[in-house]
């Protein structure tokens, strides 16, 4: 097991305890709860269903520029032709 020192503001601190206080948990296991919870979710995470995949038309046609001038596209302005 590794042993490791963290520096934490007094409030921060005093946010523990009171965490601690009311699970009956003591704050080195509260900390080592949220770690695995922290890796569990980001183990989870599969980007590949975030919404954005699932447009269709997505690198299809549009304007040749649209790359460089996306702004004036969504935002309106001087829209290039």
């Amino acid at each position: 097991m590794m042993e490791l020192t963290i520096k934490l503001w007094d409030t921060e601190y005093q946010r523990l305890e009171k965490i601690s206080k009311k699970t009956g948990k003591n704050v080195e296991t509260l900390i080592r709860e949220w770690i695995l919870q922290l890796a569990e979710a980001e183990e989870s995470i599969d980007i590949t269903r975030d919404p954005i995949y699932s447009m269709e038309g997505h690198g299809e046609e549009g304007p040749a520029d649209l790359s460089v001038n996306a702004d004036q596209y969504i935002y309106g302005g001087n829209t290039p032709e």
